[in-house]
């Protein structure tokens, strides 16, 4: 948006652009440029709109205030009403084509214009009789823009952006208006024109050009044009006058159209969506956003690399909020790994409901192309060869092919491609994961490094995010220094890498009733600590060194590091409402069921159970490390029995697979598409109509549905449906709302005569696929069951996923999206789902597993072991 403030940068270019134009020089007088009003403000960017429409301050006005072009073009190029006069539509094209080439910001918003408004030499119908061939449009009383300049500014925008103009203008029209004109100028543009729209080559459109023009007139309008095209602009400005084409009725648009990242202005796919992401814009986080925003200005594909928790991810996902795309409908985000098969981005043929029957299914990256969304792929240093060719062909052609269902896909404007780049952690430093087909493909891109934010950095963002926690911020982060300091000797040792997500994790979980003057507040922060950063070590002695060093660095004397480690055991209380252990209390839902479990509280295991409940509360997934019959599965389920909380046990093993987790197309028995349809007809059915009256008929359903009679089923249901709009059609119609008839169904069940119609009417869709899928009923039927993990995210059950490291990687990866935070969750992409899956507030997600000291036994990916909570369960002594 337009800064309410006028900034040292701009007042010079303001300045600046005065000492140069007499006109702008007296308007400026006038204006109070150290406390401007916002009014004011509007009446300088009116002014400067009008400058840059002039043809001879075009340039001037764009080199002068190069930061502020797109605020200046935007509100002409989004307006409603300017350009419907067809002079003005005219000088906009005019405007913009002259900047195309010398600005990259100009680009997409020359795109977003010819998205609502018709090519230069299409006459508008709003304004008057079609234009003749000879006709001159007045710019002002001495330049005049003719049929040869409406034609130049086509022949530069399709040499522009060919495979966009090539299939969204009338090209037929333009042929015929001025494949016969006398000037033979415009004949050239003409043959140039069709030379690109058919894709000809040098030498092909060479020899049709000559059946138009002569050869000697051939090298002449070629010479002209690329004189002109290259021609500087006029160098005494001070003369010209600034037109009034916007007057004060003409009120530009607030330039919500525009939004400033890292001082480069970008713009915006919607205005109405608010940034729900918190950033704190650090140094090194404006030069990084800076960077996206100028790769996102130049159509390029963008990839970041960073170790792990740098926040790449992160990144994208606020750059893409702040400029107005919801993920999982502008915006979709996919975890790579080596199992990912390029059909997930391209597409494939599915099954439908109906037995038999395939539809295609476009997958993500073709949706991404059709629809201009932006697309994040993360890690693609784990995609096969079969994903890098895919992706490469779409970089290099700028259009897809995908098989079996387009050869070529055009680029749909506004479609951004972004990959993130994990870089592996040593001794000289960080370096790229070795994988030829991913080094290929980054060629493409703009590369962009995202290191770790420095020590000082971190304390900025610490006091920025959480103001309470002021006064210990540079304690806080001398913790974490210590751990980083020595990340690849650490992570030898450990197995698990230390980032800034440890970090935030730990501020989180300390500005809960954080009191700067009580002693209480300052244990449970070492208390949390501890839990972060050294309970993950199977080495006594190391939790015992790390807690006392990070007391030292607290300011808490080291018997309370030692207390903790060797002879705290939290108090265990059960009420009918909560489970207390300590410091960590989690309520209990109503379901609770009567214990049986016998559970021995030792020290070790009390303070286990504190540890995780203190994950639970703070929505955090947890890891527990240990050999076999340490108790870490069954702490996990004594949890779940005594809170009331569902939990499935996943057995990982080497075969396992994503699709286990997630879900996938399965063949299924009739019945089982059968019975949730007879389950919704039964309930808006009961809703609506007595069920006392009616016991009878829903025995028969049930008879019906048990003897998998299911024509005769179908053949009820649609009876009392046919019933039942029959009975609204008419109340709607007496009433138009409707009254309630007590004598016929209970009022207290839906409010109102409406919202009966909607269920009914959605019932009705639903039977009448059911009827086509009975006609079919001799085939196989094919359904999307859901895996264990996605019915746990939605009903906000818990999950352990048992000897987790069993499982390969690759399966392992889907997982990643799941683990980011609170909110995490994941995209069912088989099913062609794009949104994620709303996420239960109660779900948690719990892993097993044995050192990696055995066969087939080896360690969770840097990048998926960091985002859990770790815990080393010792063996009982």
């Amino acid at each position: 948006m337009i800064n309410k403030t006028v900034d040292a940068a701009f007042l010079q270019d303001l300045q600046a652009f005065a000492s140069k134009n007499t006109t702008f020089r007296l308007f400026l007088n006038d204006i109070d440029l150290i406390h401007p009003t916002r009014a004011n403000i509007e009446k300088i960017f009116r002014i400067l709109s009008n400058a840059i429409l002039e043809p001879q301050l075009t340039l001037h006005v764009a080199d002068i205030f190069k930061s502020n072009i797109l605020a200046i073009l935007s509100g002409l190029v989004h307006s409603k009403n300017i350009p419907k006069i067809y002079e003005n539509h005219v000088r906009i094209c005019l405007t913009l084509s002259k900047l195309l080439n010398l600005y990259p910001d100009v680009h997409s918003l020359a795109i977003d214009y010819f998205e609502k408004w018709p090519a230069p030499f299409v006459k508008l119908q709003l304004d008057g009789p079609p234009i003749c061939k000879k006709s001159k449009i007045h710019v002002n009383n001495e330049i005049l823009i003719c049929e040869v300049e409406i034609a130049t500014i086509s022949y530069i925008f399709l040499k522009s952006f060919p495979s966009y103009f090539r299939n969204k203008w009338p090209w037929s029209e333009f042929v015929s208006r001025y494949i016969t004109s006398t000037d033979s100028m415009i004949q050239w543009i003409c043959c140039q024109c069709i030379g690109i729209i058919t894709a000809m080559t040098p030498c092909a459109l060479y020899m049709f050009t000559t059946k138009v023009l002569p050869r000697n007139k051939i090298d002449e309008c070629s010479i002209n044009f690329e004189t002109n095209f290259n021609a500087k602009a006029v160098q005494d400005i001070s003369s010209i006058d600034i037109p009034t084409y916007l007057n004060e009725n003409e009120l530009l648009s607030e330039c919500t159209s525009i939004v400033s990242i890292g001082g480069i202005n970008v713009p915006v796919y919607d205005a109405n969506i608010k940034p729900r992401i918190k950033i704190v814009e650090v140094e090194s986080t404006i030069i990084n956003s800076r960077k996206i925003a100028m790769g996102i200005l130049s159509s390029k594909a963008i990839n970041l690399l960073g170790p792990v928790g740098s926040g790449k991810s992160m990144l994208v996902e606020y750059v893409a909020e702040k400029t107005g795309r919801v993920l999982g409908e502008d915006f979709v985000k996919v975890q790579l790994g080596d199992q990912t098969d390029s059909k997930m981005l391209l597409g494939t043929y599915r099954c439908t409901d109906i037995p038999g029957e395939f539809v295609w299914q476009p997958g993500v990256l073709t949706q991404a192309v059709i629809n201009g969304s932006w697309l994040l792929l993360e890690d693609i240093d784990l995609a096969s060869n079969d994903i890098a060719s895919v992706l490469c062909s779409l970089l290099e052609n700028k259009q897809l092919s995908v098989p079996g269902y387009r050869d070529s896909v055009p680029i749909k404007p506004g479609f951004q491609l972004f990959v993130t780049q994990r870089l592996m952690s040593s001794i000289t430093g960080y370096h790229k994961r070795r994988n030829h087909a991913c080094d290929f493909l980054t060629k493409h891109m703009l590369s962009i490094s995202i290191d770790p934010l420095s020590y000082n950095e971190l304390e900025k963002v610490i006091t920025t995010l959480f103001p309470k926690l002021q006064t210990i911020s540079s304690r806080i982060v001398s913790v974490f220094e210590v751990f980083t300091r020595s990340t690849e000797e650490n992570r030898n040792r450990v197995g698990r890498l230390v980032s800034t997500r440890d970090l935030f994790k730990w501020c989180s979980r300390a500005i809960v009733n954080y009191d700067v003057s009580s002693t209480t507040s300052a244990l449970k922060i070492l208390q949390d600590a501890i839990d972060i950063f050294c309970c993950n070590h199977s080495d006594k002695d190391d939790r015992l060194n790390l807690a006392k060093v990070i007391s030292s660095h607290l300011g808490i004397i080291s018997e309370n590091a030692i207390y903790f480690c060797t002879q705290y055991k939290p108090h265990l209380s059960l009420t009918p409402d909560a489970l207390k252990a300590g410091r960590a209390v989690v309520k209990r839902i109503n379901n609770v069921r009567k214990l049986n479990a016998k559970f021995c509280f030792t020290r070790p295991s009390a303070c286990l159970l504190e540890s995780i409940m203190c994950c639970i509360d703070a929505k955090e997934p947890v890891l527990l490390v240990g050999e076999t019959g340490t108790g870490k599965t069954s702490t996990v389920q004594f949890l779940a029995r005594s809170l009331g909380q569902e939990l499935i046990v996943i057995n990982m093993n080497q075969q396992s697979d994503s699709a286990d987790l997630l879900g996938g197309f399965k063949p299924v028995d009739l019945k089982f598409i059968v019975a949730p349809i007879k389950k919704e007809f039964e309930n808006v059915f009961c809703s609506y109509f007595n069920v006392e009256q009616n016991k009878t008929f829903l025995s028969h359903i049930a008879y019906c549905f048990n003897s998998h009679l299911y024509n005769q089923l179908v053949l009820l249901m649609k009876k009392s449906y046919e019933a039942a709009m029959r009975r609204l059609t008419i109340q709607e119609m007496r009433s138009g709302v409707g009254k309630k008839r007590k004598s016929d169904y209970d009022p207290k069940s839906i409010s109102s005569q409406r919202e009966f119609l909607e269920k009914w009417e959605s019932f009705g869709k639903k039977l009448e696929k059911l009827e086509q899928q009975l006609k079919h009923r001799n085939a196989l039927a094919f359904t999307f069951i859901e895996g264990s993990l996605v019915k746990a995210i939605e009903n906000g059950y818990w999950v352990l996923l048992d000897e987790i490291n069993l499982a390969n990687a690759e399966t392992l990866e889907c997982l990643s999206s799941l683990l980011e935070g609170p909110h995490g969750s994941l995209s069912l992409l088989e099913r062609g789902d794009k949104k994620p899956i709303k996420r239960h507030t109660n779900f948690t997600l719990f892993a097993c597993m044995n050192p990696s000291t055995d066969i087939g036994k080896k360690d969770l990916s840097s990048g998926l072991r960091n985002r859990f909570t770790e815990f080393f369960v010792d063996e009982l002594t």
